[in-house]
């Protein structure tokens, strides 16, 4: 299991609970830098379409520290 801050903690509690991020990590196929040593892990539609995953589910992101790699936060993104 991936340390998470506790900010993260409670992202994770507010949107959808800790099975949507394992989801998100277990399938992630996006790994875009975002800034301030951190990487956003997502799940594209088209991986969720072919898997039968939760629709929710790519629009979600998990934000992980390169430095420490920590669990940051956890969002809900727009596609695109």
């Amino acid at each position: 299991m991936i340390n998470r801050s506790r900010h993260a903690e409670r992202r994770i509690r507010q949107r959808g609970g800790s099975r949507l991020m394992r989801q998100v990590l277990k399938h992630a196929d996006r790994d875009v830098h975002v800034g301030a040593n951190c990487r956003a892990l997502s799940v594209h539609w088209r991986t969720v379409r072919a898997l039968k995953l939760n629709d929710g589910l790519s629009r979600c992101a998990v934000i992980v520290s390169d430095r420490t790699g920590q669990i940051v936060t956890f969002l809900h993104h727009r596609r695109g």
